[in-house]
Formats: structure tokens, sequence, C-alpha cells
């Protein structure tokens, strides 16, 4: 009686970026839009007249190309540039920490099993 759960697809999730953008000029990044996917069907499904709040809790940016594709239905540019045109479509700067990344040097290019992260990670720790 004190919790429940609910649960959003990609097609859900995708529904919802697009419907709070065009509804609101929100830019939801894919897992705030599953909050607010799930919150309203709660609301509907129990008829509930509390405040509910759902908290964002990443930037859109960085999950551009998904959030370009929810909006756009086409199919995004890769890399840094799926950034610059989600801007470009939306008029939302890249945030301070993102902006610039296409000029920065990569850091990590190992790719490891799941069987050597541990190893992988001991590894990093002692450098």
């Amino acid at each position: 009686t004190d919790f429940c759960g609910y649960y959003a697809n990609e097609a859900n999730t995708t529904e919802t970026i697009s419907y709070i953008y065009d509804t609101y000029n929100y830019l939801a990044d894919p897992h705030t839009a599953v909050g607010l996917y799930c919150s309203n069907n709660y609301v509907n499904d129990t008829n509930s007249a509390n405040h509910m709040v759902v908290l964002s809790t990443a930037s859109p940016f960085k999950f551009a190309a998904s959030v370009y594709k929810s909006l756009t239905k086409c199919i995004p540019p890769e890399g840094y540039e799926a950034l610059t045109v989600l801007s470009e479509l939306t008029g939302k700067p890249i945030p301070t920490p993102l902006a610039g990344l296409d000029k920065r040097s990569v850091r990590f290019t190992r790719v490891c099993t799941p069987d050597e992260m541990a190893e992988d990670l001991f590894e990093h720790l002692e450098d």
C-alpha cells in the first residue's frame, strides 16, 4: 500500500520527450521522460489528487542523439555533432561541461569484458 511501480518502454519514452517539448518547451532527457510518463500513468490509474514532483535526472545533451531522434524522428549524426544539431533544433545551449568536448583529447580507450572489470579498476586506482 505504500509503494507502486511503473515502467516505460522505448516508444513511451520517445513519445514523452516529444510531447513534453511540444507542449511545455521543456527538453527532457530519457530518464526524466520515464519519470514523467510513469507519474502521469499513476495519476490516471489512481485518480490521485496528491501533488507529485518529478526531478530531472540528467541533461538531455548527455543523450543528444536519442533526444534529437525523439523530436525529429530522424537519425541524428554521431558523436559531438548530435549535441550541435540538438542545440540548433531547440535553441537550447550545449551545457558548459559538454561544450567543446569535440576538441578535448580522448582519455580512455580501453574496452574490457565484465570479467576484467575488477582488475581494470584496480589498475586505474594505482595510476
